[in-house]
């Protein structure tokens, strides 16, 4: 299961972060954190909220932040570095118990299944008035291969710290792959309309793209 992968490798993960050595992070996250702020937010729930790196962005302009994660490893790791404003709830328990209403819900590299109606039907209840829904992914394009709907599988081995020898990742983590008409006919089906699709570039091929939705 993709919640056992992150919890095995939860400090290798923060270790990859800390140092930076995701060339394409340097574009897709100012990125995300732009789509978001665009928005206008007073306040963000990040769904997948990983070491939790996105807290200070938000909380140093005044927008009240908060991160879930499956993980619970990783979310020690985010607390231990940016305070008390994450929890440990699976997707599967914020179906069943829902959460308090926000202007934005960021999901960033953080939609691995392939069962995303019910969450993206309860997400939209979480939404203040006018709220958004912004997603970021791996490009359907240049990621999934072969290109159409299905489980592919990242061991992260190619990844190093600082320049150092690969860490040590465990396992590998399975994430199910969709085409950019597989992701349209999910949010037609969630009935969330799609208001803006950036594509983050890097070295002349899109990386990522970002989906900003409305439920409006």
């Amino acid at each position: 299961m993709t919640t056992d992968f992150w919890e095995e490798n939860a400090e290798q993960w923060a270790k990859v972060m800390e140092s930076r050595t995701i060339a394409s992070r340097a574009v897709t996250n100012p990125a995300i954190l732009n789509a978001v702020l665009e928005s206008k937010p007073r306040s963000v729930l990040d769904l997948g909220c990983g070491d939790g790196w996105m807290a200070p962005e938000f909380q140093s302009r005044n927008i009240q932040y908060l991160g879930f994660d499956g993980s619970s490893k990783l979310v020690e790791i985010a607390r231990a570095k940016y305070g008390p404003h994450f929890e440990h709830r699976p997707y599967e328990d914020l179906i069943k118990k829902g959460s308090s209403p926000v202007d934005v819900v960021v999901f960033n590299y953080s939609l691995m299944g392939e069962e995303l109606l019910p969450v993206f039907q309860t997400i939209k209840s979480f939404l203040n008035p006018k709220g958004a829904i912004v997603i970021q992914t791996l490009h359907p394009c240049f990621a999934v291969k072969p290109y159409k709907d299905g489980w592919q599988n990242e061991d992260f081995k190619a990844l190093p710290a600082s320049g150092a020898k690969p860490l040590p990742f465990q396992g590998t983590m399975p994430w199910y792959g969709r085409t950019l008409s597989s992701w349209m006919k999910l949010f037609h089906e969630s009935e969330l309309g799609l208001e803006k699709m950036i594509e983050p570039v890097v070295a002349d091929q899109p990386v990522s793209v970002i989906f900003v939705l409305s439920s409006d």
